[in-house]
């Protein structure tokens, strides 16, 4: 495998852009799309920006296949990921980011995942948009382009612009191409964000060519298995509003969430949408248990305890999942040797996905969607409290409840005490979340801040003592089918050992922090705004 990083004549590599420098700009300091095919487009900018001051580029051809996630996240962030076959072995993975700067990394087969690559700023900069999604194949790509560079008196690019003429089809598929379609693309260059604004205000009036709405203008993508639109977390809340209607409110948009990623989970595309399931379910836990003062007694026991049972029936391949991607992490050194478990964990995993999928076909995951969906959408008791007073009045007592709880707590605290710990922290998390949709974002980032030092404290502790009890648990079968790998395996619980250890240490740090006093006027702020009878913005 090799690597070459691409450097363009306006400077900047990709290490620039794994570190976050280099980013996409805002406003019309962005990449602009347009539709069309303008026929005397040079001489047109010539009239409008100036003669003498502009510069083509040899045309080019390529016919390559774009990869990226189930939520088009390269595709929106500007961001370009492709595979070019250079032979029967191996071809060309390139990454272009928003601002043009990118690598290239010559490959046996284009990685299914960005944990398939081996570390290094590729990997690197395409986790930040990627994250743990399938990286799909969404669509092979005949392409010409030609490009328009903008030069000032000292000969150095200060703008670009981009005309693509391009017909797709299914990757692999050996199908007819679609109609062309042609394109133009006007590329900032940092540091001239001005000569930007001049390109893209001369282009508008340029006859043939019409904005695109964003830059990802709905090009086709017959490799998509359905189309998956993420859903914001939290539906639109007001503070005045009865707390009952913004329960079920809430209920609702956590169930749509879970529907959402039933397709996705079936499919087994990638562990996202197990995991993303389980937050919603986790969500609406708890907040039917936190805002229950805004309905009946009683009235929401019976579906918190069919949301505890999806919490059960995913659980098993989650923790699986986590296993696996955690094994992925790991260096090779430790890796390979681990090679036999990870296919018994594999085996494992096909074992409990069959055992999901029976509970989703079965007539109770029906009645409980149908249940679900039948209480949020009630009409229910619209009367006292509202939602701001009861939000604020169940942040302030479970803060209290952590850091008196907290308090008790020391770096040698039994493991159910800190995961109890741990479990009321997310609660507080979800009602700070609640809280974000009506109140001052800075106000909010600064509790948010305080909270997450502990819960990632909290979090560590919890993942690496339940992750050491479960490899412990994997010694037995092991031994069967490869003794050799106990070896591995012993190192590799030692090391979960030291990092639960480790971070013990930092417990009563993040703990101090949260029970402050900037960290208690935060808080002490933040109730207030969410107490506030004006409405959320």
């Amino acid at each position: 495998m090799r690597l070459r990083l691409r450097r363009d004549k306006h400077g900047g590599d990709l290490q620039n852009v794994a570190r976050g420098q280099g980013g996409t700009w805002s406003g019309v300091e962005q990449a602009v799309v347009y539709l069309g095919a303008p026929r005397a487009l040079a001489r047109d900018l010539e009239r409008r920006l100036g003669p003498g001051n502009l510069s083509a580029a040899p045309p080019r051809k390529e016919r390559r296949v774009e990869l990226d996630t189930i939520e088009l996240g390269l595709e929106r962030s500007g961001a370009r990921l492709t595979w070019e076959p250079r032979s029967k072995k191996s071809g060309l993975l390139e990454w272009t980011g928003a601002d043009g700067r990118g690598a290239q990394l010559e490959l046996r087969a284009p990685p299914a995942f960005v944990s398939d690559l081996e570390p290094g700023p590729l990997r690197q900069a395409l986790r930040k948009t990627a994250g743990l999604r399938r990286l799909i194949e969404l669509r092979e790509v005949d392409r010409s382009e030609r490009e328009l560079r903008r030069l000032d008196e000292r000969g150095k690019t200060v703008a670009r612009v981009v005309e693509r003429r391009e017909r797709f089809r299914r990757p692999g598929s050996g199908a007819s191409w679609s109609a062309a379609r042609s394109t133009l693309v006007a590329l900032p260059v940092r540091g001239f964000e001005a000569e930007h604004g001049e390109l893209v205000a001369a282009l508008a009036d340029v006859r043939g060519l019409a904005r695109a709405n964003g830059t990802a203008h709905e090009r086709p993508a017959p490799g998509l298995p359905f189309r998956f639109e993420p859903l914001e977390a939290w539906p639109r809340l007001e503070r005045g509003r009865p707390a009952a209607g913004a329960l079920r409110a809430i209920a609702l948009r956590q169930l749509q969430i879970v529907q959402a990623q039933e397709p996705g989970l079936r499919a087994d595309l990638d562990t996202e949408f197990n995991h993303d399931l389980r937050v919603a379910v986790r969500r609406a836990r708890a907040m039917l248990s936190q805002l229950a003062r805004a309905v009946a007694p009683g009235e929401v026991t019976y579906l918190r305890e069919q949301l505890a049972w999806l919490g059960s029936v995913t659980g098993p391949v989650r923790d699986l999942d986590v296993l696996l991607l955690e094994m992925r992490q790991l260096e090779v050194e430790l890796r390979e040797p681990l090679a036999t478990l990870a296919e018994l964990v594999e085996e494992r995993r096909a074992s409990e996905r069959e055992a999901l999928i029976e509970a989703l076909d079965a007539p109770r995951w029906v009645e409980v969607q149908a249940l679900w969906q039948g209480w949020a959408e009630s009409a229910g008791c619209e009367i006292a409290p509202e939602l701001g007073e009861l939000v604020a009045s169940r942040i302030e007592r479970l803060l209290r409840r952590v850091q008196r709880e907290g308090a008790l707590l020391g770096v040698h605290a039994p493991p159910d005490a800190l995961h109890g710990l741990r479990i009321e922290c997310k609660k507080l998390r979800y009602l700070l979340e609640c809280a974000a949709r009506i109140v001052d974002p800075g106000q909010h980032a600064q509790c948010v801040s305080a909270l997450r030092g502990l819960q990632e404290v909290l979090g560590a502790v919890n993942d690496a003592r339940l992750q050491a009890e479960r490899l412990e648990a994997w010694a037995k079968p092991l031994a069967k089918r490869d003794p050799r790998s106990l070896l591995a395996l012993g190192r590799w619980i030692e090391r979960r050992r030291t990092a639960e250890r480790s971070a013990r240490t930092r417990f009563a740090a993040r703990l101090a922090a949260l029970a402050g006093r900037d960290t208690q006027r935060s808080f002490e702020g933040l109730c207030a705004q969410v107490r506030s009878s004006e409405l959320a913005p």
